[in-house]
């Protein structure tokens, strides 16, 4: 991770600092609307990807309700291609920002069902041959994406804060849920991704994410 209000390529300098130093990956997030100095992330790590060869290319986190998962899908596919295999895909449903949704035509209150939707379509579309898809927002028949990434599927680390605060549709501060983001995580995931916590509250989040994994049959 790193401050965002960098020039573009002096994250590419640090990038390839990371990449010469060995660290595992350049993590950079997603808030779109921001008044602070902000680049697109993955248009950001596809630079990156030329001027590095081993650091994993990750967001965190991207705020996931805010694209339309086809087009994403796609582009994170052009991303692990470049990249041979680099790609993670951090995610959160945002909602700390509701002004934002607003810009984006998107319900702040759909933002949760919105996200656990978005990434079962795209790891469809990046590992199924042909899909065919029901949900809430998408209804997609005979739909093909090729090619397929390198890694099949994509990993998708889900991140969030159990508790803390966020912005209501009201505009008023409200209580953020304790449990959605550890359950997306168990559920959905492949990585868990928090911010914002204690080394405790870290220990008991994991023991939650396996629990729930576990109870669902998802191996932890």
């Amino acid at each position: 991770g790193w401050g965002t209000k960098l020039p573009p390529l002096e994250h590419v300098e640090l990038s390839i600092l990371a990449d010469t130093l060995g660290f595992d990956g350049v993590w950079p997030g997603d808030n779109p609307t921001s008044r602070s100095p902000r680049h697109d992330p993955h248009i950001l790590l596809s630079y990156i990807a030329g001027h590095t060869e081993r650091v994993k290319l990750g967001t965190a986190v991207y705020v996931l309700p805010l694209s339309h998962p086809v087009r994403l899908a796609k582009q994170l596919v052009t991303l692990d291609l470049l990249s041979g295999g680099r790609t993670v895909l951090g995610v959160g449903p945002g909602g700390e920002f509701a002004k934002q949704f607003e810009a984006f035509g998107v319900q702040v209150s759909e933002r949760g069902p919105r996200t656990d939707e978005y990434i079962k379509l795209m790891r469809a579309l990046w590992t199924e041959p042909v899909v065919d898809f029901h949900g809430r927002f998408f209804n997609l028949e005979g739909i093909t994406m090729e090619p397929k990434p390198v890694q099949r599927p994509i990993p998708i680390w889900i991140g969030g804060r159990p508790g803390g605060k966020e912005l209501g549709p009201d505009g008023k501060l409200r209580s953020k849920s304790r449990t959605a983001a550890i359950r997306r995580a168990a559920l959905y995931g492949d990585a868990w991704l928090p911010y914002y916590m204690s080394v405790d509250s870290y220990r008991e989040s994991v023991k939650q994410v396996r629990e729930i994994a576990q109870e669902a049959g998802r191996d932890p």
